[in-house]
């Protein structure tokens, strides 16, 4: 009898056994089923990551740790192309990628040319003083309602006071090469002929623009210094539609033609040659200045491609003006006074006055001395590109000249104020960086209101 019931307690214990084998068994199999359910969502939001952000990489240490890597299903191939085509190249860059609708600025960053590759092109000139040095003066005599005269005429302004005047600014700027505006007979002569100074340091090379028409005996000298320099040519040219003969000037309303004169000189000491063209465009007529200049760029684009040339005088245009952005083609003919203020940003020219080259005080009966300048510029020397050509020195002179040895007292030359620009040929180093439009920013500056001297 006890054997029986022991024998049923031990059926008894085993079925127990078995019972709790299968309820463990039981749980085991939900709390894997829970864990695969969590990691395809988890897979599910990696993979939307990836498809979003494709160059941020999964992050070590966040993979599956609840799950038998023996028990985790295979992946089909069509999830193995889906899931290559989600994930970046390895030959790919990122970065290079356009940056898709939504993305925060900065996310993308796009690729800049390298520095070094900037510098190259911005890096300023040293600065050197190799070449041919040459100093140029543009003045205007302003011939218009004064008379020739004498030296009793009556007036402060008169013809033999200026010319002396003058004669005291070229002596303190000593310039190699003079573009001399609006010279007349009386002029002429002082400069040729009568003055011991000129006839003795400078040869005039002039004609006059239109003979025996009232006003018509104006001339447009270049004057250079004779014994530093030897003519290897010269000529003269109208600027008209018949540049070849005296003529009147394109649609201009005087009675006489604006005349161009030029030489070609060779310094006897360094053999450097260039081409110094003296200019004076009409007031009058909207077509005077584009077609005036573009004489002077045919004649610039004719010479050779490293030939120097140099155009000075009275352009009657204002300085920045709608007229001046017509007329002006910087890929043959450029502004000095950009040039000067673009390698002065460098250290490498020096600016004298800049406000203008307009002498408002001039006959207004101011007392002396009066400088008054508030007006955009007219007054010009240009030049032909050419890399080995440097500015050193650009500016107005606004000095109030005598001339103490012949009793001149101080007043004015002109209605306009001497220009004078120092240059050099032939240098070692390359300018081309600075033979461009000076740029002011986004209010340009025409001139300077405060006078500079």
């Amino acid at each position: 009898m006890l054997q029986r019931w022991m024998r049923i307690v031990s059926i008894l214990m085993i079925i127990a056994m078995a019972i709790t084998l299968l309820a463990s068994c039981a749980k085991k199999d939900e709390e894997e089923d829970f864990v695969a359910t969590v990691d395809g969502v988890v897979e599910k939001e990696e993979n939307n990551t990836a498809a979003i952000t494709p160059d941020k990489k999964d992050e070590e240490g966040k993979k599956e740790e609840t799950v038998d890597p023996e028990k985790e299903e295979a992946p089909s191939s069509d999830q193995k192309e889906q899931e290559q085509e989600q994930q970046p190249s390895q030959e790919e860059d990122p970065l290079e990628e356009e940056p898709a609708v939504g993305d925060e600025p900065g996310d993308v960053i796009q690729e800049e040319t390298p520095p070094e590759q900037e510098d190259d092109k911005t890096a300023p000139v040293e600065k050197e003083t190799s070449g041919t040095e040459i100093t140029f003066l543009s003045q205007n005599v302003l011939h218009a309602g004064v008379s020739v005269g004498s030296k009793g005429d009556g007036t402060g302004n008169n013809i033999y006071n200026r010319l002396r005047r003058f004669k005291s600014l070229v002596q303190a700027n000593d310039p190699d090469v003079i573009f001399f505006n609006e010279a007349r007979n009386g002029a002429i002569k002082f400069m040729s002929q009568t003055d011991p100074y000129f006839t003795s340091t400078y040869t005039v090379h002039w004609k006059y623009r239109w003979e025996g028409v009232l006003g018509g005996d104006q001339a447009e000298p270049v004057v250079y210094k004779t014994a530093k320099y030897k003519v290897v040519d010269s000529g003269h040219f109208w600027l008209s539609d018949t540049p070849s003969m005296p003529s009147k000037s394109f649609d201009s309303s005087a009675d006489y033609g604006d005349i161009s004169s030029w030489v070609i000189l060779k310094d006897k000491t360094t053999g450097e040659e260039f081409y110094a063209c003296c200019t004076h465009f009409s007031p009058s007529g909207s077509e005077v200045p584009i077609k005036a200049m573009n004489l002077h760029i045919k004649n610039s684009n004719a010479m050779k491609k490293d030939a120097y040339a140099f155009f000075g005088g009275d352009y009657n245009v204002y300085y920045r003006s709608v007229d001046y952005d017509m007329m002006m083609d910087w890929d043959s003919i450029i502004d000095l006074r950009d040039v000067a203020m673009n390698m002065n940003e460098d250290g490498l020219c020096e600016l004298g006055g800049m406000a203008s080259g307009h002498n408002l005080a001039y006959g207004n009966g101011e007392p002396m001395p009066a400088v008054n300048t508030k007006k955009p510029q007219i007054d010009y020397v240009m030049a032909k590109p050419n890399p080995h050509m440097a500015v050193d020195y650009y500016g107005f002179d606004y000095t109030i000249y005598d001339n103490q040895a012949e009793g001149i007292q101080k007043g004015h030359i002109s209605d306009h104020w001497g220009l004078v620009v120092k240059v050099r040929i032939g240098t070692d180093a390359d300018y081309s960086q600075y033979q461009t439009e000076h740029y002011y920013g986004d209010h340009p500056i025409y001139f300077n209101t405060e006078l500079t001297e």
